[in-house]
């Protein structure tokens, strides 16, 4: 690693001597290693401990890892009765998640709505497990938000006012239509996605009146037949997210067809790709299990459903246990 203009720059060098002068042969020139940094603390010493591991964070130093990798071995102190032997394993799948949000632009055009709107809760955050709850787990919003406890990554910090999640139905109804501008000319540009074909449904899924049928009985009871009910706007808002949700596992579904085109051959099942409720099922047994000093294992990657969507994008886990998930 050198350092010019006060950049960090990644360069893969050999030295040679020629009549005993040395040389630097420069193989491959990453550039500025800040493009990478995603922000976690001790960048630097992460990213040679992926390369030690043969799971570089830079994909361009694959070509250089050390393909014969040294076997790890660990050694375990557990005392009994202590917490260590009660598991909590938390799900992974947000990861996958979070990279589809990204790929179709909405990630990023939330944060910045949030900076205009001026809001001072976590709305991204309040949106992502909706979206997330409503593919794994679906119930209602404040016992979505109450999910937050069993992803690995914790998305809403301790503390978090529950109910800000009627505020971000609120803001999702005001954007909705800069939203899904947005997602359309992502997957245009990266999946070539196209309206030849429409689908809808034409299902009217509210009602509205201005004043219920409210009417007092002789012991004085609220009866009627139309009352007011969940507001037209957040039930829009709903209605946007389920349709976001759906749009994230027709995408897995995609990548799984456009990864393995045998499948279909093999078994009638995957003519159409995995089903949405294989998908649900195989992601929920996505899981990380803390163990003792710090060290984690993933489990169920071996799974026949879950192992064909990680390949699907690429994703590998060898079988060894990690002490810092990125």
């Amino acid at each position: 690693m050198v350092t010019n203009n006060n950049k960090n720059k990644l360069i893969k060098v050999d030295p040679i001597n020629i009549n005993n002068l040395y040389f630097l042969q420069i193989h491959i020139k990453v550039g500025p290693v800040d493009k990478f940094d995603d922000g976690q603390p001790n960048f630097i010493q992460l990213l040679r401990d992926s390369f030690d591991t043969g799971l570089p964070i830079i994909k361009e130093l694959e070509p250089y890892i050390n393909k014969k990798q040294p076997k790890e071995v660990y050694n375990f102190r557990i005392l009994s009765s202590s917490d260590e032997f009660v598991g909590e394993p938390n799900l992974f799948a947000c990861s996958l998640f979070d990279y589809i949000l990204e790929e179709i632009g909405l990630r990023s055009y939330i944060r910045s709505y949030r900076q205009n709107d001026d809001i001072s809760y976590d709305v991204l955050e309040f949106i992502k497990l909706l979206l997330y709850g409503r593919i794994l787990n679906p119930q209602s919003n404040i016992a979505t938000v109450r999910q937050n406890d069993n992803y690995y990554t914790i998305l809403l910090d301790e503390g978090a006012y529950e109910y800000n999640v009627f505020d971000t139905l609120n803001f999702v109804y005001k954007h909705r239509k800069a939203f899904f501008n947005r997602i359309d000319a992502h997957m245009r540009k990266k999946l070539g996605s196209t309206t030849n074909k429409i689908y809808y449904d034409i299902t009217n899924f509210f009602f509205e009146i201005d004043n219920p049928d409210i009417e007092i009985d002789e012991d004085d009871n609220e009866t009627g037949i139309r009352f007011c009910g969940v507001s037209k706007e957040h039930i829009i808002a709903h209605l946007s997210l389920c349709t976001i949700s759906l749009l994230i596992l027709r995408i897995i579904q995609n990548q799984i067809k456009l990864k393995h085109l045998e499948l279909k051959k093999d078994d009638i099942k995957y003519t159409f790709s995995l089903s949405t409720d294989r998908i649900k099922t195989a992601l929920l047994k996505w899981q990380v299990e803390k163990l003792v000093d710090e060290y984690c294992r993933f489990n169920n990657t071996n799974d026949k459903y879950l192992s064909i969507i990680l390949d699907s994008f690429n994703l590998k886990f060898p079988k060894q246990l990690y002490s810092k998930l990125r």
